[in-house]
């Protein structure tokens, strides 16, 4: 195909897409038709109905998540993200039960039986209260559209239901780099009409909750730079293989946004400084499980997205010396130190960051030096696991 069939190409395609977004807003920007649930509060399946017996499975898998290793338990982040969910579903409340799944991936997912997961990876991507409510509304939309029992309705004539589930029970754990229930095929992931729909009703109870529409256009705008920076691309994501990619979904939240916006009358918040008083007690955790995939770049590119959102400069900077002192790029060993260094400045730096100061003057022969921090380390933590260890450095330095 020569350029010129190629710029045709690109026309086309730009005019279809343009012209798709036109359709959802309407011809004159109005604000699009209220989409309704397709069920009724306090709904569940006769349990001899095909419904009731997909149901009654993933019951079966709840259970054993609700027993995994991989769930966070910690109370404050559950009531916090709970009350959201609450908030954002309304009388539906009490039938949406949220699992925090201690996963460094970006990925939320939706049940039929109104269980949903959200992985700690999204809680490190999204910048305030908004863009969460965006992730959580999108889940409940596929809740309240039934989106899951239709798709599994399909599929069930094609494959075996029982194997989907039981590679669906290993997803459920959180297991890294594995996908949720019925996506590790592909046989019953929502497609990206739903995937749209579930945009709209998302945005649709965002608005209706006082956050800001455009937040969730912002969420993806920077899902979009993170991957830039990264060596994995969506066309190898099981999670992008069935949602709409990434720039194309920015721009149409972003018009849906401004269609909202142009009402007026409304006052939005983001809410940030609430969602940050949140999450801290438990960055230190979730950034600790980010940093082992060694996915550079997209750390690089986190780190920069978390300065920009206020989190802790001591847990910044010591996160930073991570990525150098784990990367080991020419001249990153010098840099690591003076991250390290710049993090025990703060009062909220990990003890650790004393630690690792002290093996990287070690490993430079800077005895004295090593034998300070290493001692630094065991007077902010006399009862660390090891202590042992670093009292044997000590001693052996002279």
């Amino acid at each position: 195909m020569g350029r010129y069939s190629e710029g045709i190409t690109v026309k086309i395609w730009a005019l279809l897409f343009f012209l798709a977004l036109w359709l959802v807003s309407g011809p004159s920007g109005a604000v699009p038709e209220q989409i309704e649930p397709s069920i009724e509060v306090g709904y569940r399946p006769a349990i001899d109905t095909d419904e009731g017996g997909f149901w009654y499975k993933v019951d079966k898998i709840e259970e054993e998540v609700k027993r995994s290793p991989y769930l966070v338990r910690e109370a404050e982040i559950n009531l916090y993200i709970k009350d959201i969910v609450c908030r954002l579903a309304g009388e539906y409340c009490g039938q949406i039960r949220v699992y925090i799944i201690n996963n460094p991936h970006f990925n939320a997912s939706m049940y039929p039986n109104g269980m949903m997961h959200i992985w700690t990876g999204t809680l490190l991507r999204v910048a305030n209260e908004a863009q969460l409510a965006a992730i959580l509304g999108h889940e409940i939309g596929h809740y309240l559209r039934s989106h899951q029992i239709r798709n599994w309705r399909t599929a069930r004539d094609g494959m075996a239901v029982a194997a989907v589930l039981d590679i669906g029970l290993g997803a459920l754990t959180g297991v890294h780099g594995l996908a949720t229930l019925g996506m590790a095929s592909g046989a019953m992931a929502f497609n990206r009409e739903q995937e749209r729909e579930a945009d709209r009703y998302g945005v649709q109870l965002m608005v209706k909750n006082g956050y800001r529409p455009v937040e969730a256009s912002y969420l993806w705008d920077h899902v979009v730079r993170e991957r830039e920076m990264d060596e994995s691309k969506e066309k190898g994501s099981l999670f992008f293989a069935t949602h709409p990619q990434s720039r194309e979904r920015a721009h149409a939240l972003k018009r849906l946004a401004g269609v909202y916006a142009a009402k007026g009358g409304r006052k939005y918040k983001t809410h940030t400084e609430r969602f940050v008083k949140r999450v801290s007690p438990l960055y230190f955790d979730f950034m600790t499980e980010h940093i082992k995939l060694q996915e550079y770049g997209q750390t690089e590119a986190l780190l920069a997205h978390h300065r920009q959102v206020g989190h802790s400069k001591g847990m910044l900077h010591f996160f930073s010396g991570e990525l150098r002192r784990l990367r080991k790029n020419d001249g990153d060993i010098d840099v690591a130190i003076d991250e390290y260094k710049k993090a025990v400045t703060h009062r909220d730096a990990p003890a650790v960051s004393y630690r690792e100061l002290g093996y990287l003057h070690l490993k430079k022969k800077e005895k004295q030096l090593a034998k300070k921090y290493f001692q630094a380390y065991l007077d902010k933590v006399p009862a660390a696991s090891d202590h042992e260890m670093i009292t044997f450095y000590i001693d052996s330095i002279k």
